[in-house]
């Protein structure tokens, strides 16, 4: 899709994508009842996010080396990170973070 002049198609896709999944993470968070669960819980999603974040980042590899550079846009590795401190965090425990 870089290719075709589709990058910046497949980078907004991309953090739409997963913000959603995130969006949707949050919310099983904020069902979680006392702290020790929470933590758990929290510990489960980082790591499956985390996980998800490196296939993902392995799958848009190219992207990564052609199109991002020359946009000047965040690398997909940093997009994660980035994504998940807005979306996950501060949606579980308001904007006070």
């Amino acid at each position: 899709m870089v290719l075709h002049g589709f990058g910046e198609n497949l980078y907004y896709g991309l953090i739409s994508t997963i913000t959603f999944h995130l969006v949707d993470m949050s919310k099983s968070l904020e069902d979680t009842q006392d702290d020790s669960s929470f933590l758990e819980e929290l510990h489960k999603k980082w790591m499956d996010h985390s996980n998800a974040m490196q296939i993902i980042c392995d799958i848009f590899m190219y992207m990564d080396r052609t199109f991002v550079p020359s946009t000047h846009k965040s690398p997909v590795p940093q997009l994660g990170l980035t994504l998940w401190r807005d979306k996950s965090l501060k949606i579980s425990y308001g904007p006070s973070l």
